[in-house]
């Protein structure tokens, strides 16, 4: 299960990285964040589940947004971060994904 959590912000930074290739094109800017909302919700599922995480609830930073790029740049920091913990932190993995999500929400609103 957790390989498909891995998968999914795998799936995710590419999609991030495409948007940010593309970010003139409105149809793929719109797609790719919905996808990437929708990959990064099951992957922070995924380790809720496997590390009984069901009433953990994070603080979230609320981060200003300089550009649509440099917040997308961000949140595939953050991405490759999780990576990098996911086994040994599932927590903060989990916080971590959940503040991505908040951030391709914000660039949604602001781009809609």
């Amino acid at each position: 299960m957790l390989k498909d959590a891995i998968e999914a912000i795998n799936l995710s930074i590419k999609l991030l990285d495409e948007t940010i290739q593309n970010l003139e094109n409105k149809k793929v800017l719109e797609f790719n964040l919905w996808k990437t909302t929708l990959e990064l919700d099951y992957a922070a599922l995924v380790l809720s589940l496997t590390n009984n995480l069901i009433d953990f609830n994070p603080n979230l930073n609320d981060f200003s947004i300089e550009s649509v790029k440099e917040t997308l740049i961000k949140a595939q920091s953050l991405l490759k971060e999780v990576l990098n913990i996911m086994n040994n932190d599932p927590t903060l993995a989990y916080a971590k994904i959940k503040q991505t999500i908040k951030l391709v929400k914000k660039v949604k609103e602001i781009t809609s």
